[in-house]
């Protein structure tokens, strides 16, 4: 080969090697989930103080007496905190999972048990 061609071959991969980095997209592992719901949330739990059930179904969130939350898109939030959100709350909740006896959302009763 000629000199030449040994410029032209190192200043075209000199060029790829210089922009193939810059056109990849950055992994994110925070990403709202359709899915269905964790099945460590999914059950009946009663409140501590008030007795109030919260039932938490594979596509579905429900307060006992209340409006079903439907549509729901979670999130994992790092340290057994899961944000949802969906259609039938204005806003996302929070549910911090203890373990599987003990659940807390902010909500009017706020800890859960099963």
């Amino acid at each position: 080969m000629k000199p030449r061609n040994y410029v032209l071959l190192g200043a075209t991969g000199l060029v790829l090697g210089v922009s193939i980095p810059f056109t990849q997209t950055k992994a994110s592992a925070a990403t709202w989930h359709t899915s269905s719901l964790p099945v460590k949330l999914r059950g009946t739990w009663h409140g501590k103080y008030t007795g109030q059930k919260l039932y938490v179904y594979r596509h579905s969130i429900r307060y006992a007496g209340e409006k079903a939350m439907t549509h729901i898109k979670w999130l994992y939030a790092g340290n057994n905190y899961y944000r949802l959100k969906g259609h039938g709350f204005s806003d996302s909740t929070l549910f911090h999972y203890i373990n599987r006896h003990k659940l807390t959302t902010y909500s009017m009763e706020h800890t859960f048990y099963r």
